[in-house]
């Protein structure tokens, strides 16, 4: 279109405006050094030659606001595993997204972001380092575990026996060294499991943990029944045949209303379940005597 059609439709469309603006417009129009470039209209999506861009959609936000460490400590125990559990239900494609992206066996959540993560259980925050971020920002973080890395795949043969006909659990003796107190158990050996767990209450009876420190359980999810867990680390102490021990600092889940818990299914008398992150920290062989329903373990085999 030249400059002179336009400034002809420009007379017919402001044909009613006043002198003077009428003629300001002209002016513009008129100057050569003004350069009028039309828009070509757009076409409809559904003919467009162009492929359609795919619309991006937006970042996954976390939902929950981190309470004051003063509030989070009038929680009750339970309070705070139904606390965890809510977070979880409210933010697990987020969680699932971070944990993936990440790597991460554990995450610090604060205020919606990821303020430390760390590929390895042994790492978890404890007591005090909790507190101390606590009070530094001057609110509770949020911890959360990946549930990957607490795995459990159930077998069924072993040295106790469970609540199937002619079966059995492998079984170690451990003992564990907390600053105030020992606990010998016969705990139950699943290579299926990638961690350990221990029933809470009877860590409470010997006095091996307080049933008072500010804690923060987490939950997952066994045999389709869900539990609720903190991580406390001590040393595990395993006796070789030879009477040498070996023992190593280990995190464990510890495991709150056991006796309800999906861990005693099989086998209702078991009181821990080791895993194969005791045994990757000890370094040790473990031969398994069916015949005899024995378990020996010999100390590792110098590089």
């Amino acid at each position: 279109m030249t400059h002179e059609t336009l400034i002809e439709k420009v007379k017919s469309r402001y044909a009613q405006a006043d002198e003077a603006t009428l003629q300001a417009v002209l002016l513009t129009l008129q100057d050569d050094a003004f350069n009028v470039s039309l828009a070509t209209p757009s076409l409809p999506r559904e003919t467009a030659t162009e492929p359609a861009r795919e619309i991006s959609k937006p970042p996954l936000k976390f939902v929950g606001e981190n309470p004051p460490p003063e509030a989070f400590r009038k929680l009750s125990f339970d309070e705070r595993g139904e606390l965890k559990l809510q977070l979880k239900a409210q933010n697990w494609q987020w969680l699932e997204e971070k944990f993936a992206n990440l790597h991460a066996a554990w995450i610090m959540v604060m205020d919606g972001e990821v303020i430390a993560f760390d590929d390895n259980l042994d790492s978890y925050p404890q007591v005090g380092q909790i507190r101390e971020i606590g009070s530094r920002y001057g609110k509770r973080p949020f911890i959360f575990i990946n549930d990957l890395f607490i795995a459990i795949e159930e077998s069924r043969f072993g040295w106790h026996s469970t609540v199937y006909h002619n079966d059995f659990y492998p079984t170690v003796e451990i003992t564990l060294h907390a600053q105030t107190a020992s606990l010998d158990l016969v705990a139950d050996f699943d290579t299926g499991a990638s961690a350990s767990f221990v029933n809470r209450d009877l860590l409470v009876a010997h006095k091996l943990v307080e049933t008072d420190e500010e804690l923060e359980p987490d939950a997952s999810r066994h045999l389709g029944q869900t539990f609720k867990y903190f991580r406390q680390q001590f040393n595990v102490e395993v006796i070789l045949p030879t009477g040498e021990a070996l023992s190593r600092k280990l995190s464990m889940n510890c495991v709150t209303k056991w006796d309800d818990s999906p861990f005693v299914q099989i086998n209702p008398h078991r009181t821990a379940l080791a895993g194969r992150d005791l045994f990757l920290k000890l370094q040790s062989a473990i031969l398994l005597d069916f015949a005899n329903r024995r378990t020996k373990i010999t100390a590792p085999e110098p590089a």
